[in-house]
């Protein structure tokens, strides 16, 4: 995959991936910003996980918009790395190719399902035309993570006063002896 760094005609940094522009030949800037303020969710995410957000340029405008989540990028490749210090967290999804269980896995550790279950994830806009097979792999991941997790908070929610009673009795119990 090659991957060429270029100015845009406005000066700012861009790429090209496979002779493909990544981000705008014009004003990647300003694609950024558009991209930001066409996220509008009926919630407050924990966090915002996106996939592949190249140079980057959308994490400024993330973090001016939902100043209280954490953003944490999802990278397919190790060129941008540069950039990564715009996130709270950075995920070499890469690394996790042989075996899509370990990205399952490692996510399931990393946050909590009350996290998961309340984040909102999303691709920068040309991250499905220049990574196919990566994006189709994530978000299989992201469906099983989610559904585990939603599975989790309910059999909690189920067994919560179960578990509350069985303390308690075990307790008094403890108490009389």
């Amino acid at each position: 995959m090659e991957v060429v760094f270029q100015n845009a005609k406005n000066g700012e940094l861009t790429v090209t991936i496979d002779g493909f522009f990544f981000h705008s030949s014009y004003s990647p800037t300003k694609e950024a910003q558009r991209f930001v303020d066409n996220l509008n969710f009926p919630f407050s995410p924990a966090m915002i996980f996106i996939t592949e957000p190249g140079i980057s340029y959308c994490a400024d405008f993330l973090r001016k918009k939902f100043p209280c989540t954490k953003l944490i990028a999802i990278r397919y490749l190790k060129d941008f790395k540069q950039f990564d210090k715009k996130f709270d967290f950075v995920i070499d999804f890469f690394s996790f190719l042989q075996n899509s269980n370990s990205f399952e896995n490692f996510i399931s550790s990393q946050f909590s399902e009350s996290d998961i279950l309340s984040s909102f994830f999303c691709s920068w806009n040309t991250t499905e035309k220049c990574f196919p097979y990566f994006e189709k792999l994530f978000w299989q991941a992201i469906k099983n993570i989610t559904q585990k997790a939603k599975t989790i908070l309910i059999t909690n929610q189920f067994f919560e006063k179960k578990w509350f009673l069985n303390e308690k009795v075990g307790k008094d119990m403890s108490g009389d002896m």
